[in-house]
């Protein structure tokens, strides 16, 4: 197990925060506030609410306060955790908004794996093929660490999550350095009425390109300087997936998740990926083939091959530059060069546009140097402190 320079107070703060399904479990179900005359009572409205958990986050800040730890990546983690608390404060806010804030937390929805009790607190969102939820393993009838559950919508799309386990066992077996890109190894378990269930370690530190984008601070879209760390990581982790001639096939905004600690990309829901794609058509298709991030091939019932994913690759990084991904215009603030680069991916003809995404990322290791020199890692965050 890797070794990390950092301090273990930091290190269960840190945890503590990741841990967390919902903003409760680290700001408190009930919020106070300091009354004049009164001294310390619970709030009542939803303003005063709203100010104490303001209060409740600086309070959890100063605890994260690099300063004050040792360790050679201290500031690294603490920085991750800030970033950590302001999602879960935004999400404070809005059940606050909601009048959820304060309710009851625990689920009768439970599962039972290996010997872990796990209790699936928190529904996320539903898939093409199936229904996530976030939830937390039970160690002594407390929460643990924070769990990710994917579960079948109905019994007929089983096969989707077959294929998903079949594909990341595929893409992790040997090990190599791009098995980062892909989501950890999981577990699987079946539902009382035979549907089939994933279960994977939840990482609170990634952002879906989604998120970024809908996010205030990064609404008009990221400087291109941060695009080409994430293209980067994008066309080296899709690169070795087509080497082992698999198409991921379904590349959206909320399919493509980010770490900014380590600048780490990740590409989830590979239940419709293409297994064998020289030979094989894969199962079909679930979804709006006419979103925008979809090439033509997709829809038109045409051979899929790695261009189609390069296309929608291309589209995702117009998208989080600000740019439109329907016409494929991008912010005059782009360079030139960068916006002909990318052009080059999102082409209608599969085959014109650029195919070969090892071949692809080298290029743009070329273009990035002769445009600003030795690459440096850049500092990216999600939110203002």
């Amino acid at each position: 197990m890797e070794m990390i320079d950092v301090e273990p107070k930091l290190l269960e703060i840190h945890r503590l925060i990741a841990s967390a399904v919902f903003p409760e479990d680290v700001f408190g179900k009930k919020l106070f506030i300091n009354d004049d005359d009164d001294g310390e009572r619970v709030a009542e409205t939803s303003a005063e609410e709203k100010e104490a958990l303001s209060r409740v986050l600086k309070e959890w800040k100063r605890k994260c306060d690099p300063s004050i730890f040792s360790g050679k990546y201290s500031d690294v983690y603490s920085e991750e955790a800030i970033q950590m608390l302001y999602r879960l404060f935004n999400e404070g806010i809005e059940r606050i908004e909601t009048g959820d804030y304060g309710s009851d937390l625990s689920s009768d929805f439970r599962i039972n794996i290996g010997g872990d009790e796990i209790e699936l607190r928190k529904y996320l969102l539903d898939t093409e093929t199936a229904e996530v939820y976030a939830g937390s393993i039970l160690i002594n009838g407390k929460y643990g660490k924070k769990v990710i559950a994917k579960i079948a919508s109905k019994k007929e799309n089983n096969r989707y999550l077959e294929n998903e386990i079949r594909v990341l066992r595929i893409l992790s077996e040997e090990q190599k350095s791009q098995v980062k890109h892909y989501p950890p190894e999981n577990k699987t378990f079946k539902m009382s009425d035979g549907r089939l269930g994933l279960v994977m370690e939840y990482h609170a530190d990634f952002y879906s390109l989604e998120e970024v984008k809908d996010s205030e601070k990064w609404k008009n879209g990221i400087p291109e300087k941060h695009m080409v760390w994430m293209l980067n990581r994008a066309l080296s982790g899709i690169g070795y997936a087509h080497s082992r001639n698999t198409i991921h096939r379904n590349l959206n905004p909320q399919n493509v998740i980010i770490r900014p600690r380590d600048h780490n990309l990740v590409f989830t829901n590979w239940d419709q990926a293409i297994l064998n794609a020289h030979v094989n058509s894969g199962l079909e298709f679930v979804g709006d083939k006419d979103e925008y991030f979809y090439p033509s091939e997709l829809k038109t019932g045409d051979k899929i091959l790695p261009s189609s994913d390069l296309f929608a690759i291309g589209k995702l990084m117009i998208y989080i530059l600000g740019g439109n991904p329907e016409t494929n215009e991008m912010p005059d603030s782009v360079d030139p060069r960068i916006q002909n680069f990318l052009k080059a991916f999102v082409m209608e003809s599969k085959w014109q546009r650029v195919s070969d995404a090892w071949k692809t990322h080298g290029e743009l290791i070329e273009l990035v140097e002769d445009l600003w020199g030795k690459r440096k890692f850049l500092k990216f965050s999600m939110y203002n402190k």
